[in-house]
């Protein structure tokens, strides 16, 4: 009677355990990595003051080129501030669009500096959250980290990013 009992304990555990188990399955995270180049993009800056202190916004589209061979459009809004040879502080959304129409949103909040060495302009690395996603990335949760490059004279932009993201199951 005993062994019955016992036995009969084990199988309801297990029943409990798997259906809990079910629910409560992680989601995978999914990794893809980009570079892309841009031009320098629709620019307007204000110089305060006539000092070496700007504020403007930018507005840039580029062609990223992943890892998994899809090659996203990237639209970029960004609000800055800068002072030359300064750290500056570039706040804005960039859009990323799939060949088939799905996007990923994020919000980004990064600080760029004067590059040490001299190569580039100004360099950066920086983190966005992602905050939408349509089509096959509805529900998507992560962010993206870049590394970045403004080079001079003509402002044109290099990048590498990753999409760090978990989407919810289906």
């Amino acid at each position: 009677m005993g062994t019955k009992k016992s036995l009969c304990f084990l199988m309801g555990l297990f029943v409990i355990i798997v259906w809990i188990w079910g629910f409560a399955t992680p989601a995978l995270s999914e990794t893809i990595k980009c570079k892309s180049e841009s031009d320098a993009g629709k620019r307007e800056v204000d110089q305060v003051l006539f000092t070496e202190y700007f504020v403007g916004s930018t507005t840039k589209e580029m062609v990223a080129t992943c890892d998994n061979g899809e090659t996203p459009t990237v639209k970029m809004y960004s609000v800055w501030d800068a002072t030359v040879g300064k750290e500056n502080f570039i706040q804005g959304y960039s859009i990323y669009t799939f060949k088939d129409s799905s996007k990923i949103v994020t919000k980004f909040n990064f600080r760029q500096i004067p590059d040490p060495e001299g190569k580039a302009e100004w360099i950066s690395d920086s983190t966005a959250d992602i905050i939408k996603g349509t089509l096959r990335f509805n529900g998507i949760k992560g962010n993206v980290s870049s590394k970045s490059k403004t080079l001079h004279p003509d402002h044109r932009g290099v990048s590498e990013f990753t999409i760090t993201y978990t989407l919810p199951p289906k």
